[in-house]
């Protein structure tokens, strides 16, 4: 029978990934991955400086029954956003907390330039939520909304946690920055 190991919580989430290494005898790997990550993270963030420059950002989680906005401190994926990749955040993105939530028809004006959504699920009542959401005017007054600047996201929270996940985050990243970039091209943002 294997040995149960208990990891305690704690928000590095480096940490966590090298002690699951230790334990399986890869820290070797574990410092590799680390060091790779660390060098596409400078890359990429250079290449996301230049599309998304200083306009601000936005993260919010479809959770029924609340809508939650993701703060700025206390979680990976702020981190790999705001400070690894140097992305703005948008003044609502509340600075103190690791996230705050709200109803549909109480959440402020997402005054942001980009929203990144995430629906918990495709559950039914994630939909009517989301719907709920779309007819506010905080929504409907929103720069990142009237911009056309809306953008689906996997789950960026969990998939913050390793380094395989950070990667994808950093891949869907670009590939949002790359179709922003080809529709402001052929004219087509705006005029939705």
């Amino acid at each position: 029978m294997a040995p149960t190991v208990l990891l305690e919580p704690v928000q590095d989430w480096k940490h966590i990934h090298f002690r699951i290494a230790e334990l399986v005898g890869r820290e070797k790997q574990a410092l590799d991955h680390f060091k790779q990550l660390e060098f596409r993270t400078l890359d990429v963030g250079k290449r996301l400086q230049q599309f998304f420059d200083h306009e601000r950002v936005t993260l919010v989680e479809v959770k029924p029954p609340m809508i939650r906005l993701q703060g700025t401190i206390n979680h990976p994926l702020s981190q790999l956003l705001y400070t690894e990749l140097g992305l703005q955040p948008a003044q609502i993105a509340p600075p103190e907390h690791q996230w705050v939530d709200y109803h549909a028809e109480r959440i402020p004006l997402l005054d942001t330039d980009h929203l990144f959504i995430h629906r918990l699920s495709m559950h039914p009542a994630s939909e009517k939520l989301l719907r709920r959401l779309k007819q506010t005017s905080s929504w409907n007054r929103s720069p990142a909304v009237l911009g056309g600047n809306v953008h689906d996201i996997s789950s960026w929270l969990m998939m913050s946690w390793t380094p395989s996940g950070r990667h994808e985050i950093m891949d869907e990243l670009i590939h949002i920055a790359e179709q922003h970039a080809a529709l402001s091209h052929a004219g087509l943002i705006g005029q939705f």
